[in-house]
This record gives C-alpha cells, sequence and structure tokens, in this order.
C-alpha cells in the first residue's frame, strides 16, 4: 500500500450527486442475504489486509522510487491494522472487539501526531496534502465504532456513515481521476497510488455499509465462501502492483532516454566550443604580430556560437587586451555586469584559473535568473603563459535541445554544486535545492554522465506532466475494479452454489423423508426392505404398522398445525423405541411404520406395548393436553417369496384387527386374517358392479299400530339377491359399505325405490309411512336434505309420511351439525327416529338435545321378557324414559306374541318384528293391502 497526495476538496461539489444512496433502502437489500453480506466483509477486511502486507513486502525487496517508499511502511501497516479491526470488530468476543479498536485508534493518534508535527513524525511531509490527515481520520471512527455494542441502534449508524463517507470519497477520487484532466501542479501527484487507494477505500466502505447485517453470522460459517474471492483479490492486487511496476519501469527508461540525449547533445556542444576556444588559442600565437587578425578571430568566435556572449582575452598580466561581444551584451552589462560584486567574483574566479583551462557557472547569474557559463582557456607560447581566454556563455540557450514527443512528460535538472540544481531544455530558468526540488517534484531519475574530462555532474528526472502517469493508473485501476467485481461476482456464485446444494438437499430429503415428521417416506422404507430382505433369515423380519386411534376429529377441531405437531411429536417417541437396526416411516395420514430387520415375534410385541404406552401418554401442545392411542400390527415374513408391499399390506390387516379389538392394543397377523382381508375385498369390489348394475332391492317391513296390529307404516330395507335365489346378509355387505364410502351411492338407490313404492303405496292407503335408514356419512354431505327433497318432489310424496332413522353412529358426529340437518328436515314434515334405542350410552345422554320424533326401542331389550326378569324392569325403564321426553315409541324385533302383548300393555305407539311380518318386495305388499 502507498500513500497519496491529493486535493479534492474543490471538486466534491461536481460528484456529490454520484453518491446519493438512500442506505435504508441499501440496507433492507442487504438483509435479504445475510451470508453474501458477512462474505463480501470478511473478503474486504481480507483484502485489505492483504494490500497491507504486498506493500510492507514489496517496500522492503523491491524498487519503489515512484511508489513513494517514504510512506509505504506507514500506509501498508494502516491497512492491516484496518482489515484487522474490521475482521476482529464482528467477533462475538468482546475483548478482541476492544483489542482491535484500541490498536486502531492508537495507530490514528500515531498519525494524527505525524499531521500536526511533522519534524517529530514527518510522515505527512512531501506535498500529501490532506490524505493522511483523512486516513487517520477513517482509523479513529473505525475504531470507535468497534468499541460500540454489535446490537446496538448507534453502532448500526456509526457504521452507515462510516461507510458513507468512506464511499463518497472513493467515488470522489475515482471520477476525479477519470474526467479531469491533472496539470503538473495539482497535488494529486501519485497516479498510481491514487488509483489502488480509491478502490481499497471504496472496498472497505461498502463492507462497512454492510456490516449491520452480518455480524450474526458466525465466521465459520463463511470460511469456505470466501477462499475464492479473496485469491481474486489478492491476484488484483499482484496484477496491480505488477502493471505499475511495469509502468514505472517504463518512465525510467523514458527518463533515462531523456539523459541520454541531454548528455549527448552536451558533450556535442562542450567538444565544438572547446575545440573553437583552441583554434583561437593556437592562431593567437600564430598571429601575434597582428593585432587587426586577432581581433578578427574573436568577432568570427561569436558570430559563430549564438550562445557566445562574449569572448575576451588577458594578458599575462591579466590585463585586458582584446574582447568581442554579441548583441546582448550591452543589456547583460546593464543587467549582471553591472553588479561590482559579480564582476569581482567573476574576476577573482579568473585569477584563481590562471594558467589552467577551466569552466563554471557564475552563482550571482543564477540569482539574476540568467545563468552564464564561463570557459577559461590559457594560450602558451614556448611553454610560457602568453594570454587567457574567457569565454561567457548563455548556459539556458547552451543546454536546449529538441526533446522527442514521447519524452514530453519530463523535465530535467542539471547537478551544478551538491546541493544546487538547474533546470535546463525548460523555457522559464529554475534554480532548485535537492529538497525544494524534491518537494515540487516527488517523482525523480537521477543518473550522472560524464560531460568533458573528469566532469560527470548528476542528471535529474522529474515527471512535470502526469497525463501518461493518469492513462496508466486508470488502466491499473481497470484491473482493481474487475478483480473486486469478479471476488464479488465469486460470491454470489458459491452462494447461489450453496443455495442450489441446499435445495438439492432438500429435495433429496424430501424425496427421501417425511416433511412433517422427519421419518422415511413409504416409498424409501419400501426399497430398504427390499434390500434387507435379502440379507436377514426370514423369520427374523418383522413389521410393525401403527395407526393412530381418533386422530382424524383432533386434527379436525384443533387444526392442520397442531395435528402436524402430534404427529411429529408421535414420530419422535416412535423413533426413541426403537432399537438402533430399525427403520421408521409415515406410511399415510396418521400411519407410521417399523421395520425390525433381526427381531423375534417376542421382542416385536414387546416393542408394540412399549409403543402403545408411550404413545398413550399426554402431548403437551401449547397449552392444550390431547390424549392418544395407537392400533399396531405385526407381521413377519412367510416365505421366502413375500415381497415389502405384502409384509406391509399383512401388518396393515393386522392392525384393523386391532382396530376392531378396540384399538389401544396390538394384533399379529395370521392367515385367517388374510382370507378375511381378501373375501373383505372381493367384498367391496362386488358391492361396486352391484351399485353399477342396480343389483340391489328394497325389502319392505311393515309396521304395525300397537292398538290394534294394522299396518300403518313400512321400514325400508336394501337386499342383495344373488343369482341362485340367495341373499347376502346386510351385516355382510352394509358395514363394507360403510367403510368404503360405497353406503353413500347405496343409500340414493334405497331412497329413490322406497320414495318411489311409498308413492305407490299411498295410492291404496295414502295415510301410510315410509322409514328409511340413513347413514352418518349422509350427514357429511351438504346435499343431503337437497336430494330427499327432490326425491320427494319427482314423486310427489308428502315429506310428512316420510321418518328418517339414526343410528348410534350418527350421535357420535358434530351435534350441532347434525341438529342443523335434522331441524332442516324437521321443518319439511319428515319425522325423525332414533334406531337401536339404548344400545350405547351416548344416545341417553344426547336424546333430550336431539331433535328426534321417534324412539325405536331395540329388540335386545325385549328379548328374555318375563314376569320377574331383569329385562323386563330394564324395558319398562326405557320405555318409561321416551314416554317422559314425549317421544313416539316403536318397538322393533317383536318375535312372540308375549312380546307383542308387551309393547300393548305398555302403550308403544307401534310395533314392528317377525311375529306380524318379515320384510317383503313391493309385489307382495300391494296385495297384502288390498286384503287387509
Amino acid at each position: 500500500m502507498l500513500w497519496l497526495p491529493h486535493r479534492f476538496a474543490s471538486l466534491s461539489q461536481q460528484v456529490i450527486i454520484f453518491s446519493r444512496f438512500n442506505t435504508e433502502e441499501f440496507k433492507v437489500l442487504i438483509l435479504k442475504n445475510k451470508e453474501v453480506s458477512a462474505a463480501y466483509y470478511a473478503t474486504a477486511a481480507l483484502t485489505a489486509v492483504l494490500t497491507g502486507l504486498i506493500a510492507i513486502t514489496y517496500r522492503f525487496l523491491g524498487e519503489v522510487d515512484l511508489l513513494r517508499p517514504e510512506f509505504m511502511v506507514v500506509s501498508g501497516t494502516a491497512m492491516i491494522v484496518v482489515g484487522t479491526t474490521m475482521l476482529l470488530g464482528v467477533s462475538r468476543n468482546p475483548r478482541k472487539r476492544v483489542f482491535g479498536a484500541l490498536i486502531c485508534i492508537a495507530y490514528a493518534c500515531f498519525l494524527f501526531t505525524g499531521v500536526l508535527f511533522p519534524t517529530v513524525l514527518p510522515i505527512a511531509a512531501n506535498g500529501y496534502g490532506i490524505a493522511p490527515f483523512a486516513l487517520a481520520t477513517f482509523i479513529f471512527i473505525l475504531g470507535v465504532c468497534s468499541l460500540l455494542d454489535l446490537k446496538s441502534k448507534i453502532s448500526d449508524i456509526a457504521w452507515l456513515f462510516l461507510g458513507s463517507v468512506s464511499l463518497l470519497f472513493s467515488l470522489i477520487v475515482i471520477i476525479t481521476g477519470w474526467i479531469f484532466q491533472f496539470t503538473p501542479t495539482t497535488t494529486l501527484d501519485n497516479p498510481l497510488g491514487i488509483s489502488l487507494l480509491a478502490v481499497i477505500i471504496g472496498i472497505l466502505g461498502l463492507a462497512s455499509l454492510v456490516r449491520c447485517s452480518c455480524y450474526s453470522v458466525p465466521f465459520r460459517e463463511i470460511k469456505a465462501r470466501i477462499v475464492p474471492p479473496v485469491l481474486v483479490s489478492f491476484v488484483g492486487l499482484l496484477l496491480w502492483l505488477a502493471l505499475s511496476i511495469i509502468n514505472t519501469e517504463e518512465l525510467e527508461k523514458r527518463s533515462q532516454s531523456l539523459i541520454n540525449q541531454a548528455t549527448h547533445e552536451l558533450q556535442q556542444k562542450l567538444a565544438t566550443y572547446n575545440n573553437s576556444i583552441e583554434k583561437v588559442a593556437t592562431r593567437w600565437v600564430l598571429s601575434d604580430s597582428n593585432p587587426s587578425l586577432k581581433q578578427l578571430d574573436l568577432d568570427l568566435f561569436i558570430r559563430d556560437h549564438n550562445q557566445a556572449l562574449s569572448i575576451t582575452v588577458f594578458d599575462a598580466n591579466g590585463d585586458l587586451t582584446h574582447t568581442s561581444k554579441s548583441e546582448f551584451s550591452d543589456e547583460l552589462d546593464a543587467t549582471i555586469f553591472s553588479d561590482q560584486e559579480i564582476t569581482s567574483l567573476v574576476s577573482r574566479w579568473f585569477s584563481e584559473n590562471q594558467g589552467v583551462r577551466a569552466f563554471a557557472v557564475s552563482g550571482a547569474s543564477l540569482d539574476k535568473e540568467y545563468p552564464i557559463l564561463f570557459f577559461s582557456e590559457p594560450i602558451f607560447e614556448d611553454d610560457i603563459l602568453e594570454a587567457q581566454i574567457l569565454v561567457a556563455i548563455d548556459l539556458m540557450g547552451f543546454a536546449t535541445f529538441r526533446q522527442v514527443e514521447h519524452l514530453r512528460f519530463f523535465q530535467l535538472y542539471l547537478e551544478l554544486d551538491n546541493d544546487l540544481l538547474i533546470s535546463i531544455n525548460t523555457p522559464n530558468f529554475q534554480v532548485l535545492t535537492e529538497n525544494g526540488l524534491a518537494n515540487r517534484y516527488p517523482f525523480q531519475f537521477s543518473s550522472s554522465r560524464n560531460l568533458m574530462d573528469a566532469y560527470a555532474p548528476n542528471f535529474t528526472v522529474v515527471i512535470s506532466d502526469f497525463s501518461l502517469l493518469w492513462t496508466q493508473a486508470r488502466t491499473n485501476q481497470l484491473v482493481l475494479i474487475f478483480a473486486f467485481v469478479l471476488s464479488l461476482l465469486f460470491i454470489f456464485i458459491i452462494d447461489t452454489n450453496n443455495k442450489l446444494k441446499t435445495e438439492r438437499q432438500k429435495l433429496d430429503r424430501m424425496a427421501k423423508f417425511d416433511g412433517v415428521t422427519g421419518l422415511l417416506r413409504r416409498d424409501v422404507l419400501e426399497e430398504n426392505i427390499k434390500s434387507i430382505l435379502s440379507e436377514y433369515t426370514a423369520h427374523s423380519i418383522r413389521v410393525l404398522f401403527i395407526d393412530l386411534d381418533g386422530f382424524k376429529p383432533i386434527n379436525d377441531s384443533l387444526g392442520l398445525t397442531v395435528g402436524n405437531r402430534l404427529l411429529a411429536e408421535t414420530a419422535k417417541r416412535i423413533e426413541g423405541c426403537l432399537p438402533d437396526d430399525a427403520l421408521a416411516a409415515r406410511f399415510s395420514g396418521d400411519e407410521f411404520i417399523v421395520f425390525l430387520p433381526n427381531s423375534s415375534e417376542a421382542k416385536a410385541v414387546q416393542l408394540a406395548m412399549q409403543l402403545n404406552l408411550e404413545i398413550e401418554r399426554n402431548f403437551a401442545i401449547d397449552s392444550l393436553s390431547v390424549h392418544l392411542t395407537a392400533s399396531i400390527g405385526i407381521a413377519s415374513v412367510g416365505d421366502a417369496e413375500e415381497t415389502a408391499t405384502k409384509l406391509i399390506q399383512n401388518a396393515d390387516v393386522a392392525m384393523s384387527e386391532a382396530k376392531i379389538k378396540g384399538g389401544n392394543t396390538y394384533s399379529i397377523f395370521s392367515h385367517d386374517m388374510a382370507m378375511r382381508y381378501e373375501q373383505q375385498y372381493l367384498l367391496r369390489a362386488k358391492i361396486q358392479r352391484g351399485i353399477e348394475n342396480r343389483e340391489f332391492r328394497v325389502h319392505f317391513q311393515p309396521v304395525v299400530s300397537a292398538c290394534n296390529h294394522k299396518i300403518i307404516g313400512f321400514e325400508a330395507l336394501a337386499r342383495w339377491p344373488q343369482p341362485d335365489g340367495s341373499f347376502v346378509p346386510p351385516g355382510a355387505f352394509i358395514p363394507v359399505a360403510e367403510q368404503t364410502g360405497q353406503i353413500i351411492a347405496l343409500s340414493a338407490l334405497v331412497l329413490e325405490e322406497a320414495v318411489e313404492s311409498l308413492a305407490q303405496l299411498q295410492k291404496l292407503a295414502p295415510q301410510l309411512t315410509m322409514a328409511i335408514n340413513l347413514s352418518a356419512q349422509l350427514f357429511d354431505r351438504g346435499n343431503l336434505v337437497n336430494s330427499i327433497i327432490s326425491t320427494l318432489n319427482h314423486h310427489k310424496v308428502s315429506p310428512n309420511t316420510l321418518h328418517v332413522e339414526l343410528t348410534e353412529s350418527v350421535l357420535s358426529k358434530d351435534h350441532a351439525h347434525l341438529s342443523a340437518k335434522l331441524n332442516e328436515l324437521r321443518a319439511l314434515g319428515v319425522q325423525v327416529s332414533l334406531d337401536d334405542f339404548g344400545t350405547g350410552f351416548s344416545s341417553l345422554s344426547l336424546l333430550h338435545r336431539l331433535p328426534v320424533d321417534i324412539i325405536k326401542i331395540d329388540r335386545s331389550f325385549i328379548k328374555d321378557i318375563s314376569e320377574s326378569s331383569e329385562s323386563l324392569k330394564i324395558a319398562e325403564s326405557v320405555i318409561y324414559l321416551a314416554k317422559s321426553l314425549d317421544k313416539k315409541i316403536i318397538v322393533e324385533g317383536v318375535e312372540t306374541k308375549k312380546q307383542a302383548e308387551f309393547s300393548s300393555a305398555h302403550k308403544c305407539d307401534a310395533i314392528q318384528g317377525f311375529y306380524f311380518y318379515k320384510p317383503m318386495p313391493l309385489v307382495d305388499i300391494l296385495p297384502l293391502l288390498k286384503n287387509t
């Protein structure tokens, strides 16, 4: 890193518009990706450290004349301090942050001392302008910001301020360097360094802006991300340094070329003058007797040498004998040689050099800004000093030569004394000391050349026109900017790649694991089972199929979020019970599978019992306490050809058996279960074909009055005749239809045929009623009431003659929803009957709240009645309870005369049973009605 003098205050107003930005919008944008911000921040800080290390290393190992060696160490150290402080400034260890901040502040104070007391610390000398002060201020503010609490609002504001000012400074310097043409008087006289400084400060400023959004990201999470961008930055810095060295070497070659040209020109002119003076001296001896010829030689010398001001000959005693002057001599006599001090000094020098060849530049003439070079040449005759020639030459004219175009960026200075230099080949004469030249022109190239005899003065070339250097600096700066953009691009590429990798991992996980429970997916488990089936002994493989009892009502009432948390917690409990070699998966909904590759039946049963106990424990979800149980089926490999799908299916069948047992237990698969399951499956398919082919018929069981035993209505019952004349029992196909949902279509067939038959029957007896059993599933359908109304209207049947019967299963549904549906039907005139009353505990507690018109006493209450039996007492109590609720009573399942008499004696409203009539088709009902 190098330090650069600069003044940009006068340009700030012209470029301030480029620095405007909304920090809040910028902050929101950065906050979208904290990892990118953190990676960039670390990259910027490490870039500053690398810049400092490169600067210090090159300072001690390289040729750095053009790169301001006097400040390389200071500014390089500054970059190391800044980068290190920024890295420590986001540490969660407060001691590290304080340590970095104190180092930063201490170094800033060191720079301030150099600015305020340059004689003590001359780091701000040589025309650096406000640069050291600006750097010290930046480092000081950085140190203060690092002391602030990471999460405080003041800290965010301070870092945003530091970043904004730094970025503004960077933009001003970059824009200034690209837009404006610098003159030799500009204090921004180090374009190569300025180009680097502007970019590095801009990088650090941007890092300060993003710092507030990245301090929460641990360094270990991003260290892999920053290696490529840091390497890119490092390569960019090395390329910049290499290009700057090439630029420096090129300028040095050009300066040496200018010195060589000046040396060649001066050597030729000196040789010409020397030869001419020697000729004058030679002819002077030969023309000793002809004074006019001697004068002619002097006049010809003046004529032939434009820079010669005068030539004078003195005799051995020092008396002037002959002289010849140029046309400017009168002016010189009036200005320079009128000064007695100058004349005295020249005379003394001339006297001191009698008899020897000598040359000198008059110091007094330098003060008059008209340098004069004096040559002294002795004239000997027979080794005796005859005379002494003194020639005065215009040094500015003498040293002027045509400078080639590619060297126009330089000025040349000739050393006259150890601490005195004069400008040559320039329109304006300058006399400077070494310090004065260094202060005015910091970039110098010096080399000594032999001009004549033993005289080898130093030639010093300075850069007076920085246009070439600025062109080179802009090119080098593009390399830095490109490296910075490329490193930033690497950060985004790595971030995008990480995101894609994370998404790919998520997709892989989603493909393998369930998103709610974290368990394996069903298909993945099946693949694992397939691969493991061949590795273990067949009889050691077990599968447990777990289904949660009553989960659906909980999920529906508490919501999907609570339901998912219940499933996740259940999965954790299941995993907590499993041996190391077991696999668990979510099958679907609230069903889970556990695969045991090496387990006995006893261990599988023990695990099932443990799972039942673990799942039975209360679940605490927020403020809710939820109770669940599980039904578990256990299956093992029965033969060598058993597949994973078959194994899971067998466990599922066993789980269904556990459900039938009431849940919260386990069941071990047997082949009898498989046969029943297969029969159920076949029956399901057969039911579907029966519905599609309209194989189902409706039989009607008459309902008689308890008083006179006359038919007052019918109950519609579904029957399924077979081709051989037999019937499939309703107890066989209705539960299957209920389980599969086929009951919906079947109920629609029964409703249609029952209402149509009622219309025909009412032609014979208009007061007849028809009772139809409705499944609980129908009440979950929004179109139940509309379907009943539509069917009644289609067949022109009054709703008052239709009864709908509910079973115990309906009562387990949402009572409010159920009551609303029933009230809609009752409002139309349809009467509601509660079938199989008394067989379930729920009906007794909910009867008074349900809109029910008729209660049908189940046959179980009158089956074994006698005068002293317990059944008699229960039957009388049930009838009394129904009457107290003001409900009509129908006794079902009456098969004996005694049961019929009991029903009539207890003043029931109607009787139904085989004692009077069995269910029969419509064709048998019509003659019966006609006869009665």
